[in-house]
């Protein structure tokens, strides 16, 4: 049977008004981008519902925002680290203020390289102990245009031992540090790119996003920290969009 949508400010038990539709058509998309097309289902979706994204620790290894701010402000932080590309962006929005975008505001994000070690630290690892301390690969301020969007030209991170897959991020608004988050990726996506030449050598990860020490605390909370990929070995895309109260 057709589903009818009306128009009416008066709408029946049972139907749906045109607006709801759209949003539940554009929310089946969402799902079907966070899959991943080298996948069929994750049985994670992502979401763009107007939320504030959780909070999470800054993690072990993050570095002096001010200090290497010069050095950070940058789209593509690839530097000499290879692996999948990876094209990141994030739109920035208010959940203060029916989630209406951020502009003018700087927001960092780095990760690991694909065998799972940071810059700017010494740290142990599946090749052994390595020192990326006069390193600044992988790590990246923008600001926020005109529609709260920002986008990094990076690779898929790896993993090391006790963590999924993931991305860091911090929000300053007007030089004030507002946020601090974490973002994951959908598990399938996460064992396709660890089969993938120059991953693999690492093997799968036994830590999925839900037994993830930071992710696994509420299936909510994953949902708005899941990135929306598309895109497949050759190159993926993925986005997501940050909730800040401001």
């Amino acid at each position: 049977m057709k589903k009818i949508c009306l128009t009416s400010a008066l709408i029946p038990i049972g139907f749906e008004s045109c607006t709801e539709k759209k949003k539940n058509d554009h929310e089946s998309l969402l799902l079907l981008l966070a899959s991943g097309s080298d996948s069929s289902s994750t049985g994670q979706a992502c979401t763009t519902t107007c939320a504030k994204s959780p909070e999470e620790t800054v993690g072990p290894y993050p570095s002096n925002y001010q200090t290497l701010y010069n050095t950070y402000f940058r789209s593509d932080i690839r530097e000499d680290r290879s692996g999948i590309p990876l094209t990141f962006n994030i739109t920035l929005v208010n959940s203060n203020n029916n989630c209406t975008v951020v502009k003018d505001a700087n927001i960092y994000i780095w990760h690991c390289d694909r065998d799972g070690y940071y810059s700017q630290y010494s740290q142990p690892g599946y090749l052994g102990t390595k020192d990326y301390t006069a390193s600044t690969f992988l790590r990246g301020i923008q600001t926020t245009d005109a529609s709260g969007k920002v986008s990094f030209s990076t690779i898929f991170p790896g993993w090391y031992t006790g963590r999924v897959c993931h991305i860091h991020a911090r929000v300053y608004v007007s030089g004030n540090l507002v946020a601090t988050t974490q973002f994951a990726f959908p598990d399938a996506t996460n064992t396709t790119v660890n089969n993938f030449t120059g991953y693999s050598s690492h093997g799968q990860n036994s830590i999925t996003n839900t037994s993830d020490g930071i992710f696994s605390g509420s299936s909510t909370d994953l949902a708005k920290q899941l990135i929306c990929i598309s895109g497949n070995t050759s190159g993926y895309t993925g986005s997501v969009q940050l909730g800040i109260s401001v």
